[in-house]
C-alpha cells in the first residue's frame, strides 16, 4: 500500500482539492484514494493512500504507483504555481533590487507576472513556458518521492527547485528591462509634450499618411504636400543612412506644431509605436481617420502626391 504525506502550513483545503481533482483521473484505472488530514506540530499533512480495486485495475502495481505519485505531484505543482509564484517573485525582487522603491518593486512584480502568465491565445510561447515551469516542479517532486514518502511544500520549494527559481529570475530580469524601457519612454513623452506646449503652431491642420516600411506623407488641410520650408530646422544635417522614419515623423510634427493632426493609416499600422507616440505627445490634437482614400495605402502616383523626403 502506497501512502504519500504532503505537509503544509496553510491552504490545506486548497491543496486537498487540487490533489483530489488529479487523483479522480485514476478511477478508470481501478485506483481510488483515501486522503486524510493529520496535524504534526504547526504543519498539516495530507495523507494520500492509494487503494487499488484489483478487479478493475488496468496496470501492474508498480505502474499504478508511479501514476499515483505523478498525479499527486501534478496537483501540488499546480498549487505552487498559483499560490507561491507571486510571493517568490516578490522575494527575488526584494533580495536583488532593493534600490527600487516599494512602488517600483510592485510595478516590476506586475511586469514579471504578466510575462509569466499571458494567456495561451495571445502568447503561445509564454503559455508553454508555464507548462515548462510546472513540469520542472513535477520532475523534482517525483525525484524526491522516489526516496521519500513525506514532503513539506515550503522546504521543497526552498531547497529543491533551483531550476524553477532560475525561470522566475529570468522573468524578473526581463520585467526589469521592460519597466526601465517604459519609464524611459514616459520621460521621453513628457519632454516631447513640453516642446509641443511651448511651440507656436506653424500650421492649422496636418494629414499624416502612414505607409508600410515606415514611410509617411505630410499634407495640409487641402491635402497638398507640406512645403519642406517648414521643416528646414531639423533636416539640414540628415543623411539617408541616419534616417529613422518613425523618429523623423514625430520630429517633423513637433517642428511644425500643428493645431490639429489627422492620422490616416491601415488597421495593420494603427498599433504601431509611432502612432501611439503621436497620440501621447499631441494629446487632444489627434483624430484617427476611420476610412478615406488616404487610408487605402495606394501607390503614391495614384494619389498624385510624393512621400516626404528629408533630403529636399
Amino acid at each position: 500500500m502506497l501512502t504519500l504525506a504532503i505537509g503544509t502550513e496553510m491552504d490545506v483545503d486548497k491543496i486537498y482539492q487540487k490533489i483530489v481533482t488529479e487523483l479522480n483521473s485514476l478511477v478508470v484505472d481501478g485506483v481510488k484514494s483515501d486522503i486524510q488530514i493529520k496535524r504534526k506540530g504547526n504543519l498539516k499533512f495530507l495523507s494520500c493512500t492509494m487503494v487499488v480495486d484489483w478487479e478493475r485495475a488496468t496496470l501492474p502495481i508498480d505502474e499504478l504507483g508511479s501514476l499515483f505519485k505523478h498525479y499527486v505531484a501534478n496537483g501540488v505543482a499546480e498549487y505552487i504555481l498559483e499560490k507561491y509564484e507571486n510571493d517568490l517573485i516578490n522575494k527575488i525582487i526584494k533580495n536583488n533590487f532593493d534600490y527600487f522603491s516599494k512602488e517600483e518593486q510592485e510595478q516590476v512584480v506586475q511586469y514579471a507576472c504578466k510575462i509569466l502568465k499571458e494567456s495561451e491565445d495571445k502568447y503561445k510561447k509564454n503559455y508553454l513556458s508555464r507548462i515548462n515551469r510546472k513540469n520542472k516542479i513535477i520532475y523534482r517532486m517525483l525525484e524526491y518521492l522516489e526516496e521519500n514518502n513525506e514532503l513539506v511544500i515550503s522546504g521543497f520549494i526552498n531547497f529543491r527547485l533551483k531550476d524553477y527559481f532560475a525561470d522566475l529570475e529570468d522573468a524578473v530580469n526581463k520585467a526589469i528591462d521592460e519597466y526601465l524601457m517604459e519609464k524611459e519612454y514616459q520621460e521621453f513623452i513628457k519632454l516631447l509634450r513640453y516642446f509641443v506646449d511651448v511651440q507656436e503652431p506653424r500650421i492649422s491642420q496636418v494629414h499624416v499618411v502612414i505607409e508600410g516600411a515606415g514611410l509617411f506623407k505630410l499634407l495640409d488641410h487641402q491635402k497638398q504636400v507640406i512645403s519642406n520650408d517648414y521643416l528646414e530646422d531639423f533636416i539640414l544635417d540628415i543623411t539617408d543612412s541616419e534616417i529613422n522614419y518613425d523618429d523623423l515623423l514625430v520630429s517633423a510634427l513637433i517642428t511644425i506644431a500643428p493645431e490639429k493632426i489627422i492620422l490616416h493609416c491601415s488597421p495593420a499600422h494603427r498599433t504601431k509605436e509611432v502612432v501611439e507616440t503621436i497620440l501621447n505627445v499631441f494629446t487632444g490634437r489627434v483624430t484617427t481617420c476611420t476610412g478615406c482614400e488616404l487610408c487605402e495605402l495606394k501607390p503614391a502616383e495614384q494619389l498624385n502626391f510624393t512621400p516626404f523626403n528629408p533630403s529636399r
